[in-house]
């Protein structure tokens, strides 16, 4: 599907109600009106099944006549447009080669870890198609998912799992949306991974604190402009866990949130403020409930104190 342009210019002096209409090849393929202001212009487009090779478009202002213009020499543009041939050949629909290593390998999966497990579909053919993917988790399915994708593409989503201790599979599979759809390799169409998921440590708990970082921002800010507070959630203990953190600005609560952080890792967010002149604090709160039992509890605020000029 391709979208044909349609614009109507007045670049006369006065306000007018005028018509444009667009020809394809000797047939009328659009028209309509608008309301043009002089030195504006407006526009839309249509949708159009292209097929191969040469064609002419005419776009017509006023086409019927019904206006007085300054100048009536301009009203008409033709242009021509070709289209290639469509291509020849298959799409080619497998499971991206990124899935066999996910980032959570590198660091080691423990139990009660939150792991993001991704879903991506990859054309490797010379023509776009529609594919589904299926995702499966120790033969139990994840998800499923179908997408038009581009030859030379791929489209991908992910899936929140709370890992559990133990030897997992996880399998993912890739076929033609249409399963009378032929595919260039029908032997790419499944990738399996096997990891395993370590038994939490009994004796080890969380630790959750505003990111260091956060001290070392420079909140240089300029009065009047619109400017973004950074929220950033922090786990340097040795066990996941859901938290809260709270943002104050000059006390007053300005963020609250939570997320499952693991441990080692961190997540962070903004709000935007516009700046006002004079002094100001930021205090960050991490499990300001005081919900998780943590290694340490006296790590979960943070405060740094900046000018506006």
């Amino acid at each position: 599907m391709t979208n044909l342009p349609v614009c109507l210019e007045n670049t006369g002096t006065v306000p007018a109600e005028a018509g444009v209409r667009m020809w394809l090849d000797g047939s009328a393929l659009y028209s309509g009106s608008w309301y043009m202001n002089p030195g504006s212009s407006t526009s839309t487009g249509v949708s159009w099944v292209a097929s191969e090779g040469w064609h002419r478009l005419r776009w017509e202002a006023d086409p019927d006549g019904l206006l007085i213009e300054r100048n009536e020499s301009n009203n008409a543009l033709e242009a021509q447009l070709y289209v290639e041939p469509a291509p020849q050949g298959l799409p080619d629909f497998a499971p991206c080669e990124s899935l066999s290593s996910p980032s959570w390998l590198d660091t080691g999966v423990a139990e009660g870890d939150s792991l993001n497990i991704q879903a991506c579909l990859a054309n490797l053919g010379n023509v776009s198609g529609s594919g589904t993917i299926v995702t499966t988790l120790d033969g139990e399915q994840l998800m499923q998912h179908t997408w038009q994708v581009n030859p030379g593409s791929s489209t991908s989503t992910g899936y929140s799992w709370l890992a559990q201790a133990g030897t997992h599979a996880l399998r993912w599979e890739a076929s033609a949306a249409d399963a009378q759809v032929a595919e260039e390799d029908e032997d790419n169409n499944i990738l399996e991974l096997h990891f395993t998921v370590d038994e939490r440590d009994p004796n080890a708990q969380p630790d959750l604190l505003p990111c260091p970082s956060l001290a070392d921002e420079a909140y240089d800010f300029s009065a009047g402009v619109q400017v973004n507070l950074p929220v950033c959630l922090s786990n340097q203990g040795t066990s996941a866990a859901y938290a809260t953190i709270a943002l104050y600005l000059d006390d007053a609560l300005v963020y609250s949130g939570g997320w499952t952080i693991n441990p080692g890792s961190s997540t962070s967010t903004g709000v935007s403020w516009v700046a006002q002149a004079g002094a100001h604090s930021l205090r960050w709160v991490a499990d300001g409930g005081a919900q998780v039992a943590e290694a340490d509890e006296s790590n979960n605020s943070l405060e740094v104190a900046f000018s506006v000029a």
